[in-house]
């Protein structure tokens, strides 16, 4: 436990930088899929753009859980009582499994969406799958942020829990809702 605790700063710094890539790979990778779906299509090179972004939030992700092991050997007793380092691995944990899901399961079938058929798309459910799994990506990653940011929360790991379930159904929700007036608003214009 000493080296741990001799070399923490390095470990923070190394987990912010994680933090940096994985987050800012989530955020762009975002941003440009909207801005590809201007013209209604993803083409093979937007599609390959961003094939190259994710593996950016998996290199953040690799180093966040690395940096993070590290960091947690320096104090695995004070971190297991800390309600806000457990709600963050909880965070980090889904953070991992969405971009399984997001990785192995959406962007496979993202090729196979109709952009331009609005609400009668056969593929439409895969479309609202993939805005739901993009907002459970960039809510998870901006909470494991400001959680990171905060030297503690005055909750314990339920409360800590209820609050990021119904804050990733109110993203999963706005998700849904931004997903039907993008389908509306194609049909308006086709």
């Amino acid at each position: 436990m000493e080296f741990f605790s001799e070399f923490k700063t390095l470990f923070i710094i190394l987990h912010l930088v994680g933090l940096a890539i994985g987050f800012g790979g989530a955020l762009v990778s975002d941003y440009l899929f909207f801005r590809f779906l201007k013209d209604l299509k993803l083409s093979k090179k937007e599609l390959e753009v961003m094939d190259y972004l994710s593996k950016f939030v998996w290199i953040g992700l690799f180093l966040l859980i690395i940096s993070g092991a590290l960091i947690f050997l320096s104090n695995p007793t004070g971190y297991m009582e800390s309600s806000k380092f457990l709600i963050k691995m909880f965070i980090v944990l889904m953070i991992t499994l969405n971009g399984f899901f997001l990785h192995f399961y959406v962007k496979p079938r993202l090729k196979l969406i109709d952009w331009k058929a609005g609400l009668k798309d056969s593929h439409r459910g895969i479309r609202k799958i993939a805005f739901a799994s993009g907002s459970v990506s960039v809510t998870s990653w901006a909470l494991a942020t400001v959680l990171g940011s905060l030297s503690s929360i005055p909750l314990i790991f339920l409360q800590s829990f209820v609050i990021y379930a119904m804050i990733i159904l109110l993203a999963i929700s706005v998700s849904q809702l931004m997903e039907y007036l993008f389908s509306k608003h194609i049909d308006a214009i086709t």
